[in-house]
């Protein structure tokens, strides 16, 4: 049976029209005149001709709402419904997290001002930061802690941002019984902090309806078709139903996602809203007492996964729970929308990057690069080239972060190892010849392009080649520029030829007579180029580099490269 292809440019409304004109005046015999838009029968029939354009509008739209590829369908509610049929569960926000250090202020007497030297912290003590203006609260792990207090003693306190919410449903007896938790505003309902107590009994979370044991006391958690959290109990074969009337109360986290993270770190930036009390139970102003220091960045908050991502990545989704393929630890690391560049890899036998190491076949390594560009969004004189290379490296502590968001989001593989490699640096310079049209200012066509070129590497995704080709094309597009020429020069192929230059002018020091044409290195190759295409002058880059264009150092020649570009015509 051939299949029916519903081709809607072949329902043109002027055709129908037309045929419906000529039908009715052959029917009736009348002229053309009776039907027109002046009489009554015409604006029937405009009315009905209104009226079937607005339905075969809203059937084309219908039945387009379900085709991914179209790229202007962008239903949130039809691309989550479609993505967790396909086994695929959106993300949600996700709270930045970090470490606050707070130090007594030399200028007070403890004694006086904090009775008994003694401070007591309770759990989810609300702070709000005076810049972001946005609420953080202290997640302790225990319901309170207490600190003795002495002149040059710093105590350590965890934050998270967002607000702590609890709801309270009951339970039905239904099998599968959900729940949904609605965060207001652009708030997210954060994707790993949702904790569910059924008749004051703290219940386990499982990944999926299938992990639960028969009558186990546990839930699930899964973004709804809004981008809601919806929260989903078994029913007594996977997981135990909530009997009726029992008290379900859901303890959440409504979360600003990236907006939370704090990137430049002011001192003395958080009030404490809630109470916090010394010995004796009477009230300690935080403020006036202690100076408040950020200690570890607070960070990783990330937003909900766009629908523009879910309509990406939905062809790609894993059907399992296990991360055991670097292709699904990228998948799981690009869902958070954090990094600018993300890349998993083994070295493992009979893989691109075969170490002929047998001891690290297990081994993931990680290559993530920070989303720097939300640095230039938080200042807007900054550019690729001004950012401080810390930008783009990842602390210890953000390292850590990512192995935990890892194990919470499924299970890694049994002898499956994670690295998290700091990516190498490498540093090249853009020698930019240019020749400019007559009537331009040269100021502004140089400021230009160092913006082109900054947005071309902020965008920059891949993980081979830097093709000079495409640096020249950016350059060239810029108004004024009538041609244009660059070289590269890259920092670690002038350090090595810099070596033996340095080598031949000991020996011409020490042997005036010696032909420099002569002088031989051990083990130097005057024709290796480290890092560049030696004909083509495009930048290589390795598994685990970063590429900087930077200055900061010296050619063989001894010409020293400002940090920053320069702008000399």
């Amino acid at each position: 049976m051939a299949a029916f292809n519903f081709d809607f440019t072949e329902l043109t409304f002027t055709n129908l029209k037309n045929e419906v004109d000529v039908f009715l005046q052959k029917t009736y015999k009348k002229a053309g005149q009776v039907f027109s838009a002046a009489s009554p029968y015409g604006h029937i029939l405009q009315a009905v001709d209104m009226i079937f354009q607005l339905l075969m509008t809203y059937l084309k739209n219908t039945v387009n709402q379900f085709d991914l590829s179209a790229p202007n369908n962008v239903n949130a509610r039809t691309i989550r419904t479609l993505a967790m049929i396909g086994g695929h569960d959106p993300v949600r926000g996700q709270s930045a997290t970090g470490t606050l250090r707070l130090q007594v202020r030399p200028t007070i007497t403890i004694s006086e001002e904090i009775g008994g030297s003694k401070i007591t912290f309770l759990n989810r003590t609300r702070i709000r930061n005076k810049t972001n203006n946005l609420d953080y609260y202290l997640d302790l792990g225990v319901n309170s802690i207490s600190f003795i207090i002495a002149p040059g003693v710093d105590f350590y306190l965890p934050v998270t941002q967002g607000l702590n919410k609890t709801q309270i449903f009951t339970g039905l007896g239904e099998k599968n019984q959900s729940l949904s938790i609605v965060a207001p505003s652009i708030q997210e309902v954060e994707q790993n902090r949702i904790v569910v107590r059924v008749n004051s009994q703290v219940w386990s979370k499982r990944e999926h309806l299938y992990d639960m044991l028969p009558n186990e006391d546990s839930y699930f958690v899964k973004t709804g078709f809004t981008g809601s959290a919806e929260i989903w109990f078994g029913n007594d074969n996977f997981g135990r139903t909530p009997e009726v009337g029992d008290k379900i109360e859901v303890n959440y986290v409504v979360t600003e996602g990236f907006a939370g993270n704090i990137l430049n770190s002011v001192d003395n930036d958080f009030v404490f809203i809630d109470e916090v009390f010394d010995a004796f139970g009477n009230l300690v102003d935080i403020e006036k007492n202690f100076f408040i220091f950020i200690e570890n960045e607070i960070g990783f908050g990330a937003d909900a996964e766009s629908i523009e991502f879910t309509k990406a990545i939905m062809p790609f989704v894993s059907r399992n729970f296990v991360l055991a393929k670097p292709e699904q630890f990228t998948f799981v690391l690009r869902r958070l929308n954090i990094f600018s560049q993300v890349n998993a890899y083994t070295t493992e036998k009979g893989s691109d990057f075969d170490n002929q190491d047998p001891l690290d076949d297990s081994i993931v390594y990680i290559f993530l690069v920070p989303d720097f560009t939300q640095f230039l969004k938080n200042n807007n004189t900054a550019n690729y080239f001004t950012l401080n290379s810390d930008a783009f490296t990842l602390d210890n502590n953000e390292k850590n972060k990512i192995i935990q968001y890892l194990n919470a989001q499924g299970t890694i593989g049994v002898g499956i190892g994670v690295k998290i490699i700091q990516p190498v640096q490498s540093k090249y310079i853009l020698n930019i010849v240019l020749f400019y049209f007559n009537d331009v200012s040269i100021k502004n066509v140089n400021e230009e392009i160092l913006n082109s070129l900054s947005d071309y590497f902020v965008n920059l995704q891949r993980r081979d080649i830097i093709p000079k080709s495409d640096l020249i094309r950016v350059v060239e597009n810029v108004d004024g520029v009538d041609s244009v020429s660059i070289g590269i020069i890259s920092e670690k192929n002038e350090a090595y030829h810099r070596e033996f230059e340095e080598f031949k002018e000991s020996i011409m020091k020490s042997d005036p007579t010696a032909d420099p044409d002569k002088i031989v290195m051990e083990d130097y190759d005057p024709k290796l180029v480290l890092g560049l295409d030696p004909v083509l002058n495009d930048i290589i880059i390795t598994k685990d580099e970063l590429i900087l264009i930077r200055g900061g150092w010296k050619d063989r020649f001894g010409t020293f490269y400002d940090e920053l570009p320069n702008n000399k015509s």
